[in-house]
């Protein structure tokens, strides 16, 4: 596998062993997107792109508040709802949404999306699109103990690894 900063497209992508695309991270239209361009998981190392994995890492040690059901955050572990029109009151509408889920577990961090609705169905898409809605504009999530957002801390994520700066708490 390998992590490329396209810093002309201002796009990351994640290859697999073979250099096809799994994983493309960056903005479509006024939104941040991670597509994953294959129904893999996609594990992070710090063999991989320490930047990345230092970011991800932080934002698994942040805590977050949801105010619904859109995200749910455990010990090393968070899945969230995809910013988008869903009615978040109604399960099924719920289950028609990507859910992204980022999980550490010894020192790796596996990026996977699923989507409820299409397994129990058992359709398959060729990509699953998790839309990031910046400054507050989607569903509501606040990082604890800095009052951003984590629509925001995931961006930011992506930023400091296009650019190659480390985050930091």
């Amino acid at each position: 596998m390998k992590l490329i900063r396209d810093l002309n497209k201002r796009k990351i992508f994640i290859t697999d062993n073979d250099n096809k695309a799994i994983l493309e991270l960056g903005y479509v239209a006024d939104e941040f997107a991670i597509i994953f361009l294959e129904d893999v998981v996609v594990p992070i190392t710090k063999e991989l792109d320490k930047t990345f994995y230092t970011a991800l890492n932080s934002i698994l040690n942040n805590s977050y508040y949801f105010s619904n059901d859109c995200g749910v955050q455990g010990k090393d572990f968070i899945e969230w709802l995809s910013d988008g029109t869903c009615d978040l009151e109604d399960e099924e509408s719920r289950k028609r949404v990507n859910h992204f889920i980022i999980r550490r577990k010894d020192n790796t961090i596996y990026l996977s999306a699923i989507n409820p609705y299409e397994e129990e169905n058992k359709l398959k898409k060729s990509y699953k699109l998790i839309a990031f809605s910046p400054a507050g504009n989607g569903f509501f999530a606040s990082n604890r103990e800095t009052g951003s957002f984590f629509q925001d801390d995931i961006i930011m994520c992506y930023l400091h690894t296009l650019i190659q700066k480390v985050a930091k708490k």
